[in-house]
């Protein structure tokens, strides 16, 4: 733990040098990506349902010197997306937070021209969920400097409040929301697929939870997850798939090669889905996500863990097992953790990154 604790700092302050280029859709393109033309008279009806659920999860209304834009923020490696809002809406892409450790390095889509922002407002409140009175405010933004302050103070606190029961959810909303905000994964001990939405408000999810049962979802549940959010998740498989099935065929581009793992379910073994799914997915459960041998050692202590519990006689000897089992896979688990840290370190140098010092604050 002490050995792991020390990579993890280390691995922390090793920042990668500022991107030059990025790649998508087997392009290269060089950074900063230069404003377009906006194109949104030409964007069909589905992609700007989509942009909107994307918006609602990642995008962001803010202003500067008193002037309202609009923004998205993603890792290089789901630059796509940036490009979808680029061509709908024009605006550039810049670099915004160079990579620091397992931290990819963050690209920007921003719109600053006050017309456009208008105009694209306008598109996007048609079918936003979430910040429809933010992109409201944009719309009606004050041309007089004292008003603009009170607007972009008013646009602050909108940001902690800004559900509204009213708003259309569709199926490319949902998916351009899941793209943005959903998580596709697999149990570590089961062939069990599972989606999950986590948002602080549990009101967006509700409404979400309502769109699925009415479009005939039902094994879904909105739950606290126990901090300081809630989540919506679903899990029996054939709610799953026929939810996975209907994002893919609406518009769901970021997920999508998880969501195609996930309806072969039934075809592939469970450590040959969980590779496939944890090969497109980020770096966030990157060191607590179980090993092959790791997901052999769950199922043997859940399964005498259910033993246990449905035994009549409980038996000192199989709480004694069952407490060596959970020692020796927790230990096992730090020594994976251990190697694929130092693997990972010795990546990032190789690829250039280079330990930042910390600048003491002066008193």
């Amino acid at each position: 733990q002490r050995r792991i604790a020390a990579l993890k700092r280390l691995q922390s302050s090793l920042q990668l040098p500022p991107l030059s280029e990025f790649e998508a859709f087997g392009r290269t393109y060089p950074l900063p990506l230069r404003a377009c033309q906006a194109q949104m008279a030409e964007v069909p009806v589905e992609r700007l349902q989509y942009l909107a659920g994307f918006f609602d999860g990642d995008g962001c209304v803010t202003s500067r010197d008193g002037r309202p834009y609009l923004s998205v923020g993603l890792s290089n490696c789901s630059a796509e997306a940036l490009l979808f809002f680029r061509d709908a809406f024009g605006g550039g892409i810049a670099g915004s937070v160079p990579g620091r450790g397992l931290k990819k390095p963050v690209l920007q889509w921003k719109l600053y021209s006050e017309a456009v922002c208008l105009e694209a407002a306008q598109h996007l409140l048609k079918y936003s969920i979430l910040k429809r009175s933010q992109l409201q405010l944009l719309i009606d933004w004050p041309s007089k400097s004292d008003q603009r302050r009170q607007a972009a103070a008013h646009l602050t606190h909108l940001k902690s409040c800004d559900f509204h029961e009213h708003g259309e959810l569709s199926w490319p909303w949902l998916a351009g929301f899941v793209d943005a905000e959903g998580c596709i994964g697999i149990r570590a001990d089961s062939k069990s697929i599972f989606l999950n939405i986590t948002q602080k408000d549990d009101a967006v999810l509700e409404k979400i939870f309502g769109f699925m049962q009415a479009e005939g979802i039902a094994a879904a549940q909105v739950r606290h997850d126990g901090r300081d959010a809630h989540v919506l998740s679903v899990s029996a498989l054939e709610s799953v798939l026929i939810l996975l099935d209907n994002l893919l065929r609406n518009g769901l581009f970021l997920k999508k090669e998880q969501a195609e793992t996930a309806l072969l379910v039934k075809e592939l073994n469970h450590d040959d889905l969980r590779r496939r799914i944890s090969a497109t997915a980020g770096n966030q459960k990157r060191y607590s996500r179980l090993d092959s041998s790791g997901c052999n050692r769950a199922r043997k202590i859940q399964e005498l863990h259910d033993k246990i519990r449905h035994s009549k006689v409980k038996l000192p000897e199989q709480e004694e097992e069952l407490s060596l089992l959970r020692e020796e896979h927790a230990y096992q688990n730090l020594i994976t953790t251990y190697s694929t840290l130092r693997s990972d370190t010795k990546l990032l140098v190789a690829q250039g990154a280079q330990k930042q010092r910390l600048v003491a604050k002066q008193t």
